[in-house]
């Protein structure tokens, strides 16, 4: 047993494994609709194992974890909180605001009254809060943050649970399902555009056609034949020898070949000729039809809808420059900056893409120059000091990341960050950042030092929802439904509006918390600097 741990304490790589592997995994199991999440659970192994031997983790590799999980935080955060702070949201903003102002003057306040040290202050407030990333840009802590943290985060999840279904509607004098009626009373009839509409000219079909000796379009390129009926009709694929080849634009037609097209019927039977025999096989009619978004640049004076119907692409939705959605129709043409969600073949949409302007696909590639020199500029500007005051690298990734994640929304060619690396950088950087701080805490006893830290943990939390509740009533009079769902988000808590939604089987609370979310996680993670340098 003592070679085992012996072992481990010499190889710090192991335990960070260990607490992940067996985290996620306590993480993931549930009661109901309850789960502890990967974070506790990694934290949970942590201090298990920091129990039975100690652990050194380098300094160096904690910051990277730090900054990998700020800089994923801000960049998801950055479209969205930048476009709160211009829009007519106004209220959902002081909302957040708000909450966090409660949050930092309490929090001060037990600092100041020397109740607890700062690093448990900055402990129970990432615990309490429900926002873990206090803890990754506050620097220097000791082992009680981590301590603290742990001792308050389920109390903390489970009270922003009942206060969002339980507590807040009944100090409001409602219920969610009263509050989600009213709301769904006030938006019926409202003038809204539903992303599965879409709209087209004439039906599109598939059609396969066996070139035979004698076609006239033997010898002429796929671009030359589409060429000559207007690009009204498209060449989507090309069987040679029974095989499928590439249906480039430069390919030339040969005797033998079967081609599959798409187009409206009016041009299907201009196609037919006695030297194009129609073919039923389904193995030719098969289209893999799918959804992608296009990026408008150029601006041609015609129907966005002629444009697309006729290479046999379904308009879904439409999307301004600004972020305003507008109503598909006929006569709406294309402006520059403006998104639309089609639906075709992909050889038709990169076509017509190629045409209006680009496709918004993040794919699969990480733009990695883009994202780590962010980084490394996140890195030089947390050394600087003013008067000597920093921000510090984890504080500047966030910051960076808002402005990189804004940057791609406008301008989707650079900075590519696919959904799934996110996930992993966000999810793994924390919580190995989470493992970190376990392992090098080191046994603590349960007393009564732990029973004061979870009863400041319940007042913590309840103290800016209750206070931000009333404001939200009785100073912005907000609608409730807005109010429960902006504070699910100012609190940064997804199983709070997940309580909501289930309670009610509406999704009117999504808004308010989608929008007080984005700001909150900022403001939060700020609050671990500002406790630090105050208190």
């Amino acid at each position: 047993m003592n070679f085992i741990l012996d072992f481990l304490s010499q190889t710090p790589i192991l335990a960070l494994c260990i607490c992940l592997a067996l985290g996620y995994g306590i993480g993931a199991i549930r009661i109901k609709t309850f789960s502890l999440g990967a974070t506790i659970g990694t934290l949970i192994v942590g201090f298990i194992l920091s129990r039975f031997t100690s652990f050194a983790i380098p300094g160096m590799l904690v910051t990277l974890f730090s900054i990998l999980f700020c800089f994923t935080l801000g960049y998801e955060a950055g479209p969205a909180f930048f476009k709160s702070l211009k829009s007519n949201g106004i209220k959902f903003i002081l909302q957040a605001v708000f909450f966090f102002a409660v949050s930092f003057a309490f929090l001060y306040a037990i600092g100041a009254c020397n109740i607890i040290d700062k690093d448990t202050v900055i402990g129970v407030a990432a615990g309490a809060l429900t926002q873990t990333s206090i803890l990754t840009v506050a620097d220097g802590l000791g082992d009680m943050a981590s301590v603290a943290y742990a001792m308050t985060y389920i109390t903390g999840t489970l009270l922003a649970i009942i206060f969002a279904s339980v507590i807040g509607p009944k100090l409001i004098r409602t219920s969610p399902i009263m509050a989600a009626h009213q709301k769904l009373a006030k938006t019926q009839g409202a003038n809204t555009v539903h992303e599965d509409e879409d709209i087209r000219l004439s039906p599109i079909y598939p059609r396969a056609f066996l070139v035979e000796s004698g076609a006239t379009c033997i010898g002429q390129t796929i671009e030359h034949l589409e060429d000559c009926f207007n690009h009204s009709l498209e060449i989507v694929k090309v069987f040679r020898a029974d095989k499928e080849i590439d249906a480039d634009q430069n390919l030339v037609i040969e005797v033998g070949d079967i081609l599959t097209v798409i187009s409206t019927i009016r041009q299907m039977v201009a196609i037919d000729d006695e030297y194009m025999r129609e073919i039923a096989d389904s193995k030719y009619l098969s289209l893999q039809i799918t959804t992608k978004e296009i990026i408008i640049t150029e601006a041609p004076d015609s129907s966005l809808v002629d444009i697309l119907s006729a290479r046999g692409i379904v308009l879904n939705s439409i999307t301004l420059k600004n972020g305003k959605k507008v109503t598909v129709t006929e006569e709406v043409t294309p402006q520059k900056g403006m998104t639309v969600k089609v639906s075709g073949v992909e050889a038709s949409i990169t076509k017509v893409a190629s045409i209006l302007g680009y496709v918004k696909e993040i794919g699969n590639i990480t733009d990695v120059p883009f994202i780590f020199t962010a980084l490394a500029a996140a890195v030089v500007f947390g050394a600087l000091k003013f008067f000597g005051f920093g921000l510090g690298d984890s504080t500047c990734a966030l910051i960076l990341g808002l402005v990189c994640g804004w940057y791609h929304n406008k301008n989707p060619k650079y900075g590519k960050f696919p959904e799934s690396t996110r996930w992993f950088l966000k999810s793994v950087g924390l919580n190995l950042f989470i493992a970190a701080k376990a392992l090098s805490t080191g046994f603590f006893a349960f007393d009564t030092k732990m029973l004061i830290i979870m009863g400041l943990g319940v007042t913590v939390t309840l103290v800016p929802h209750i206070a931000t509740l009333f404001f939200c009533k009785f100073v912005l009079k907000m609608e409730d439904a807005d109010t429960l769902g902006g504070q699910c988000g100012s609190g940064t808590c997804t199983a709070a509006l997940n309580s909501l939604t289930e309670a009610t089987g509406s999704s009117v609370f999504t808004a308010s918390y989608a929008m007080t979310n984005a700001v909150a996680n900022i403001l939060l993670t700020v609050l671990g600097v500002l406790l630090s340098v105050f208190l």
